[in-house]
C-alpha cells in the first residue's frame, strides 16, 4: 500500500508539473525599461478592428523596468502600450517574449525592440508614417502660406450629370466645362452610354506654343502639334526621351506598355520612396514620382463638386474644399 501511495504520488507530481508547463506556454511577455519615467503610468493594450481593449496598467518606478504577462492570442493579434498619450505598437503571435527598451519623452519613436521582428518592421513602417505625415503638413503650411502654387487644379466648373439607362444606380453620362487658376480652360467628357465604343481614355493639352494629344488604346505613342510644322510622333522607350520618360519604361522599344505598367510603376515609386525614408534617406524626384495625398484629397473633393451639380441650376460651382 505504501508502494502505491508513492507511486500515486510521484504521477501526480509530474501531472501538476505537466500541467504548469502548459499554463507557462499559454502565456506571452512584454517587459522592459523605460528611463525618466517615475511615477508615471503605462498600459498594455489590445488593438481591436473597431475599438482597443485595456488589458493591464503599470505605475513606473525610477528604475522604469516593466513586466505584463497575459493569454496567448488565438491567432495573431495587435498590441501596442501608451505612455502620455504616446504609442508602441506590436504584434503577439504566440508565446513570444518582446523586451522594450525606451525614454518617456520619445517613448513612441526612439525604442528598441527585441524578439519580434513583426515589432521591429512595425516601428520603421511608424517611423515612415510620422515621416511623411511631417512632409505633409510643411507642404499644407507652404501651401497655405501661398508658397506652393495651386494652379494646376481646377477652381470651378460647370457640369452636367445624367442617367439615361432606367434603374440605373449611378449616373452614365457627364460633362463639365472647368475654369483654373492663371486663365486656363478645360472640357471633361465621360459616357457609359457611347454604344460601340471602347474605354477610349484621352487627353489633349494646348498651349501658346503647341499641343500634345494621346490616346490609352494606342499608349506607346505621344503625338506632339506644333503651329508652324508638322505633328511630331514621340514613341516610348526611344532615343532623346528625358530621364523620367525613361525611368518608367520597362521594355525595350516597339513592346506594348500601357494600362497595368502605369499603375506597377505608381507602386515602384512608393516602395523606392518609402525604402528611402526608412533607409534615413531622401528620395530622388523620381521616386516621388505618384501622386500625393493632398493630389487624392483634390480628386475626392473634385468629384464631390461634379455630383453636387447633378440636380442644380447654378451655372457655375466652385469647387467644394
Amino acid at each position: 500500500m505504501k508502494h502505491v501511495s508513492i507511486h500515486l504520488f510521484a504521477v501526480l507530481s509530474l501531472l501538476i508539473g505537466s500541467f504548469t508547463a502548459c499554463d507557462n506556454q499559454s502565456e506571452f511577455t512584454v517587459k522592459g525599461v523605460v528611463s525618466d519615467a517615475d511615477g508615471q503610468v503605462m498600459y498594455l493594450e489590445n488593438v481591436g478592428v473597431s475599438n482597443v481593449t485595456l488589458m493591464d496598467s503599470v505605475k513606473l518606478n525610477a528604475a522604469g523596468k516593466f513586466q505584463f504577462k497575459k493569454p496567448r492570442p488565438a491567432y495573431p493579434d495587435f498590441y501596442r502600450l501608451r505612455l502620455n498619450n504616446q504609442l508602441i505598437n506590436f504584434s503577439i503571435d504566440s508565446t513570444e517574449t518582446v523586451s522594450f527598451v525606451a525614454d518617456a519623452e520619445t517613448f513612441a519613436t526612439s525604442y528598441t525592440v527585441e524578439g519580434s521582428e513583426n515589432g521591429k518592421a512595425i516601428k520603421n513602417i511608424t517611423l515612415a508614417q510620422l515621416d511623411a505625415n511631417q512632409v505633409i503638413q510643411r507642404l499644407r503650411k507652404a501651401y497655405e502660406a501661398g508658397e506652393v502654387s495651386d494652379t494646376l487644379y481646377a477652381e470651378a466648373l460647370c457640369g452636367e450629370l445624367h442617367t439615361f439607362v432606367p434603374d440605373r444606380l449611378l449616373d452614365d453620362d457627364g460633362a463639365a466645362l472647368l475654369r483654373y487658376e492663371g486663365g486656363a480652360r478645360g472640357v471633361l467628357m465621360a459616357s457609359q452610354v457611347a454604344v460601340g465604343q471602347e474605354n477610349s481614355l484621352r487627353i489633349r493639352v494646348y498651349g501658346e506654343k503647341g499641343g500634345l494629344e494621346w490616346h490609352q488604346e494606342e499608349p506607346n505613342t505621344l503625338l506632339m502639334r506644333w503651329p508652324d510644322r508638322q505633328p511630331e510622333v514621340i514613341r516610348t522607350g526611344g532615343s532623346g526621351l528625358s530621364a523620367w520618360a525613361t525611368a518608367n519604361t520597362r521594355t525595350p522599344a516597339g513592346h506594348p506598355e500601357g494600362y497595368l505598367e502605369a499603375f506597377a510603376n505608381l507602386y515602384r515609386h512608393f516602395a523606392a520612396a518609402l525604402q528611402a525614408r526608412l533607409a534615413g534617406e531622401e528620395p530622388t524626384p523620381t521616386d516621388l514620382d505618384f501622386p500625393s495625398v493632398e493630389e487624392g484629397v483634390r480628386g475626392m473633393q473634385f468629384i464631390e463638386t461634379i455630383v453636387s451639380t447633378k440636380n442644380s441650376d447654378q451655372k457655375w460651382v466652385s469647387i467644394i474644399d
